[in-house]
Order: structure tokens, then sequence, then C-alpha cells
């Protein structure tokens, strides 16, 4: 039946009228125009002396579209990204006329912003009598020695107070910023405990304090080192090392400081401080490392969400305030990055020495080692006086040559396997004094132990991708993440049968959701989270089912493992023992010689020969409580550990706390591309948000051996299952 022209009238108007009331109030209207809401300074020029910082900052009113980019330029140059808010410090090197220009693209508009900045130069302020103490007590004296015993007659925390009041008046001064900087972390490290103590013992208004004595004052002192200093620039510590009390743990402090490293810490601090400003978006979040010290974890969760309908919510009225801290976290996150990336731009520009066993004041704190393009040092440097050798690897398959899975030494610390250099070619660039791409990067400060990372172009790649990510709103680069040619990580997961997932961390900060509703399904009385494992529950203790420590003889330091159980792949084989109770030694067992005890697998005595574990054969200890299945019990009380690939049913009933989700049945995730067609799920929950706020996303559907499209958290837990499954063969990229 269609319109009379009386109707159709009447729709017209309607119309009409909705589309007055839109251009007046609603989109669509000038209203709706993104502007800017405000801006500061308002005025479009601004003067200041040197010695001063001047913050700059914007909003927007409109109809609420999504900031897509914020970039900051300074004299047309990149400055800062994805933040509201710039400082600029107005120090010496600054001085004259300079432009700060604001670009912001949202979905549909376009805003730009200039601002003239005069730098005017003035005096710099008199040092105070004890600034000449102050240097030399941070860098001759030691933490924790006092006053009468220091070397300068003045302890740390005096030193640094020192330099703070003199940096209130003149916070342009690299030396005494990097010095400050050096002493706050110092003193931070040195009382490390009580700090984390007082923090979490009053939640997340102790974590604001954390963040804004301890992370601000750092970010502050290295950023205005790593803004203004020039690659001459070092601050050289004669001696300067912490024990964080309760760790064991030293750090060593003593060598040459540059920009790099200033650059490093102050990128460091500003992700830890966006990351610690993400749980600050949460109600209550900071009590979840108190309740996950207790015993029973679950119950004490679970009771806390059922006593406050607020926890794990996000802060404010709304969770407005939530959303902007969550903003503000990203910016935070992004911006360190940035930061950190910088940091190992300028330590790889470098030309000194790295490294010098004659003068260790002269080892850079983060530097890179001149091993040449296959990241294994010369003799010099290195455990090996022959060269750089072969790294030693497991010949699983006996071919002769390393496939990625296969158990290797990683002699060079790089993360992955690496030939020697006379089979892979010349070994550029080792000992040429500058930086070459895939020369390692790295620290010795945390006592004296060597870290390294790939540098170059690897590690850049890694940062920068992070970035992009939680930037948005494009998926996370996994072949740029491991540094293999375009495709590559999608054909490996397919190969592999793992879901191939579309990672974007930035939905977790700009489509953010409250955090109680992505925890699973738990039940209200039981004070536990629904979990149907696809195998019975066992212990790893080996055949005998004891654990070294029950073994009779059982010493820690002179017989570790009495009844030789333990799995070693280097020494089982030619130990003299029968490791796995089959009744065969070493190399006269057919199966091989292992041991069971600590293997991650469940182990038994084939009696019988059958291939199959029948009842009363030798095993490890299990508990034969069978597998939940949407038809009931499997395997309870049969004898025999069970696995088995089933469907899941959703727990349902007024019973079950968390979000309501409209599903019955999860299919079984295993498919055609598995063994047996089958995958063991060793943990199996139910999320009502299995994307965990769109972050995790499977854009290709995957169908199960029964033919079913898999939910979305069965998908997830076959990429969990598979990913382990393959750990090994992934890490190998």
């Amino acid at each position: 039946m269609g319109f009379t022209n009386h109707k159709f009238k009447e729709f017209f108007l309607i119309l009409l009228l909705a589309a007055l009331l839109l251009s007046q109030n609603g989109c669509g209207g000038e209203e709706c125009k993104v502007k800017f809401k405000s801006l500061s300074p308002s005025s479009n020029s601004v003067t200041v002396i040197t010695g001063k910082f001047i913050n700059f900052f914007f909003s927007l009113k409109g109809c609420g579209e999504k900031v897509k980019e914020i970039r900051w330029e300074f004299d047309s140059k990149e400055f800062q990204n994805d933040t509201t808010m710039v400082t600029v410090r107005a120090c010496p090197d600054l001085t004259g006329i300079h432009t700060l220009t604001l670009h912001v693209k949202t979905s549909h508009h376009s805003l730009s912003k200039t601002w003239k900045i005069e730098i005017k130069n003035a005096p710099d302020p008199d040092k105070p009598e004890c600034y000449s103490q102050a240097i030399a007590t941070i860098q001759k004296g030691i933490e924790g020695v006092k006053s009468d015993e220091s070397p300068t007659g003045m302890n740390m925390s005096d030193a640094y107070s020192c330099l703070a009041e003199y940096l209130k008046k003149s916070p342009c001064n690299l030396e005494a910023n990097m010095a400050a900087g050096i002493a706050h972390l110092t003193l931070t490290l040195a009382n490390l405990p009580a700090h984390l103590l007082l923090a979490l013992s009053a939640f997340n208004n102790g974590v604001e304090t954390l963040i804004k004595t301890e992370l601000d004052p750092v970010i502050n002192y290295f950023s205005t080192v790593g803004e203004h200093a020039n690659s001459k620039f070092k601050f050289t510590i004669d001696r300067l090392t912490i024990d964080i009390p309760q760790t064991g743990i030293t750090v060593n402090f003593s060598g040459e400081w540059d920009r790099g490293d200033a650059l490093f810490f102050a990128g460091v601090m500003k992700v830890l401080k966006g990351a610690l400003t993400t749980g600050l978006a949460y109600n209550g979040f900071y009590e979840l490392p108190l309740i996950f010290m207790e015993k029973d974890w679950q119950a004490s969760l679970i009771s806390r969400l059922e006593r406050d309908e607020t926890f794990l919510m996000l802060t404010g009225k709304d969770g407005k305030k939530g959303e902007q801290l969550l903003q503000e976290a990203q910016n935070e996150l992004v911006d360190g990055l940035n930061t950190l990336i910088e940091a190992f731009t300028s330590i790889e520009s470098e030309s000194d020495p790295q490294v010098d066993p004659t003068n260790p004041l002269e080892n850079d704190i983060i530097k890179y080692w001149d091993c040449g393009k296959d990241a294994i040092c010369p003799t010099e440097y290195s455990d090996y006086p022959e060269g750089d050798p072969r790294e030693p690897f497991k010949d699983d398959n006996g071919n002769g040559k390393y496939d990625p899975g296969e158990e290797y030494e990683d002699l060079n610390h790089n993360g992955r396997w690496n030939d020697s250099w006379q089979n892979t070619g010349s070994d550029e660039g080792e000992n040429d004094g500058q930086y070459t791409d895939g020369e390692p990067i790295g620290t010795e400060i945390i006592a004296g132990e060597e870290i390294r990372f790939p540098g170059g172009t690897r590690l850049t790649n890694i940062l920068t991708t992070l970035r992009d990510n939680i930037k948005g709103p494009d998926p996370l680069d996994l072949d740029k993440l491991f540094g293999v040619p375009k495709g590559t990580m999608k054909t490996q997961f397919e190969q592999l049968g793992i879901p191939y997932p579309e990672i974007r961390l930035s939905e977790f900060f700009v489509t953010p959701s409250n955090l109680r509703n992505l925890l699973p399904l738990y039940s209200r009385s039981g004070k536990y989270f629904f979990n149907q494992p696809e195998e019975e529950k066992f212990y790893d203790y080996g055949i005998d089912g004891l654990k070294d420590e029950d073994e009779p003889y059982y010493d820690p330091a002179t017989n570790p493992d009495p009844d030789h159980d333990d799995y070693d792949i280097e020494t089982n084989p030619s130990d003299g023992y029968d490791n796995d109770s089959d009744g065969y030694i070493d190399q006269g067992d057919p199966d091989g010689d292992f041991g069971t005890e600590g293997n991650n697998k469940f182990d038994w005595v084939d009696q019988n020969v059958n291939q199959k574990q029948d009842p009363g054969e030798p095993s490890e200890p299990f508990v034969d409580t069978g597998i939940i299945t949407p038809e009931g019990i499997y395997g309870k009380d049969n004898g025999i550990w069970d696995q088995l690939d089933t469907d899941h049913k959703w727990p349902r009933g007024d019973d079950v706390g968390g979000p309501t989700v409209n599903i019955d049945i999860d299919p079984k995730n295993g498919t055609i591309k598995d063994e047996d067609q089958r995958l063991i799920d060793k943990f199996y929950l139910f999320f009502p948000d299995a994307t965990f706020s769109r972050v995790l996303v499977f854009p290709d559907p995957t169908v199960n051996i029964d033919g079913k499209t898999l939910t979305r958290n069965a998908e997830l837990f076959r990429f969990i299952g598979k990913i382990l499954q393959n750990a090994n063969y992934l890490l190998s990229f």
C-alpha cells in the first residue's frame, strides 16, 4: 500500500523539521563544525625570556568527530605529535624568533594554528655555594654513604636538593639537569620498595603521587638535556652504585652520560608513566596487585567485583574522567616511544669509543657494540678468541643445518640463530669506530651484566610499529615487527593453522570498555572463573610421582635430582640412568631416554606397547575427574588420563557473574590442519568480549572439523592454543 498525497506531505514536513533541528543543534549545522574551543596562549605572538618554560595547548568543540592526527612543528620541523599540550623550554640556545605550528585533523576537518615566539636572553642566575659540591657528590659518591663519610662531605639527597632549587631559577643548565636527573633516579631506586609499598597501600591515589614525585621530575630533567644538548655534551661519573633493597640488584651509573642516555631514560619514564596512567583510568585498578598476591586470588577478586559495582569501571561521572586519562596515557606512550626512537638514533650516531677496557669511565651508559653486522663481537670483547663462531644448535632432523624451531645457544644475545661470518660473507662494520646497522645496543648498568638487543633498522621498526599501533587506526604490522618480507607472517600463521590476528592497541584507548566487562564469566557463589580445560589435571613430577624435593636424599646443592628423572635434553641420553622409568638406559632406549619430570607433558610407561595408556600402567599423578562437555562428564574415574577436543556450553543462570552474552555453544576449535584433527585447550574460559574492546580481531573465519564456524571466544582459544603449540618456531623469527 503506497503513500497518499496527505501522508507524503506529512512525511516531507517531518523530514524538513528534522533537518531544521539538526541545522540548529545537531550534526550538519555550523555548531557541529569542528573548531578550536580554547587555545593557549590566546595571542598569536609570545615573548619569553631564557630560563622560562611556556605551555601551549588546545581543545576542540564540535560533534564529537574522532581526532586522527595532532602534529606540532617548531620552525617547520617536527616537534611533538599526538598530544594536546607541548612545552617549549626557552633555553639560551633558542634565543631569537621562532614559530610553533599546530596541525589537527579530524574525520572531516583540518585545523591549524601558528604562534610567533620571541625568546630574549636573560642573565643566568648565580650558582649557589653548594653547586660544585653537589655536582662532585653525584660524580664521586655512592648512594647510602653518610655526609661525614662521603668524599665530598655531602650526601646524595642534599646534592639533589641543591640542584633542584637552582634549576627552579635556571632550568636550562644542562649539567645541572643531567646531574639532578641522575640523582633523583638514584634516590628513587635506593628507596624503590618503600615507594612501591606506599603507592600500593594508597592504591590509585598512591600511584598518582608516585608519578608526580618520582617520574615527572626525572622526565623533566632528562628531557631538557635531550632537547638542548649537542653531540659534544658529556657528563662523567667516577663511581655511583645503588643497591636496590630487597631485590639483590645493584645498578652502576658510573661512566659517560650523553644526550642519548638522557633521551633513553626520559623515554623509559614516559612509557612507564603512560602505562601507570592507563591503570588510573579504572576505579580500584591498583588494588589488583595485592589481590593477586593472595592464595585464593580468584575468590578475592570476585568478592571485590560483587561487593562494588563500580570496581574496575572507568572513573568519573559516566566514565568521562577515565576516558580522558586513557587519552593522556595514549599520548604519553606515543611520546615515550618517539623519545626512545630519538634516543637510539642519537646513540647510533656517536663515533666515540663506546667501550674502553682500560678506562671504565669512558664506557657509555647506553651504547652499541662495534661488532659488525653479524652482531658477534671481535676477540677483545668475546669469549671466542678464534673469532666469530657458528652458534651451536640441536640438529633434530640431522640435515646438518639450522632449521627454525631447533634449540640453539644464543652466543651474541640477539634472539636468533647466527652462522659464522666466514660462512655468511664479509663481517661488515666490525671495529670501524661507528655504528653499523644490525650491531647490538644495550647496557651493563645492571650488576655489570651485558644486556643487548638488536639495534638499527630492526629496533627502529619494532618501536615505530608499536608506536603506530598505539596511535592507530591500522592493525599491527607483524611483518615489520619481526623484520620479514610483507605477507610472511600471515603465510606462516596459515601454514601453522593459527588464526591471523588484527591487533589494534589504539582501540583500548579510543573506544574504551569498562575493565570489569573484559573479565571472563564467574560463579558468584563458588567465587571462581568458569574454566573447562580439555584435559585432566596432572602433576609433572615424573613417573615416581615425586617432586625433586620430596625424593629421598634430596639436597639442593649436592643431590638436586635423586631419582634422576628431571628432563635435560643435553645430559639425559648419556648419564647412565633410566630417566623415564621404562627399563632402558641411554642409547639402549628405542624411544629415547629423556627425563619425565618438568617436560611439560603427561608421561606414562607403555608396558604392553600398544601406544595408548591403559589403567594401571605407571604414570605421572593425575586427577581423574573427567572433562566437561555439553552432554555431561567424559572419562571420569576411568583410570586413565583423558584429553578431548569438545564443544563448550556457556554458563547460564543467576549464579553467573559478568555481562550477558547471547551465545549458547562454542564449537570445538580443532580443524583439519591439526595433528589428529584436534586441538586440546589446556584451559578454556568464557570472555563476554573476546576482542578485548576490539583490540584483538580475527578477520578470517575459521571452520572446525565438524564444518562449524568458530565463535569469537572459540577462535580466541584456538589462537592461544596454537601459539603455545608453536612457540619455539615463532620465537625463531
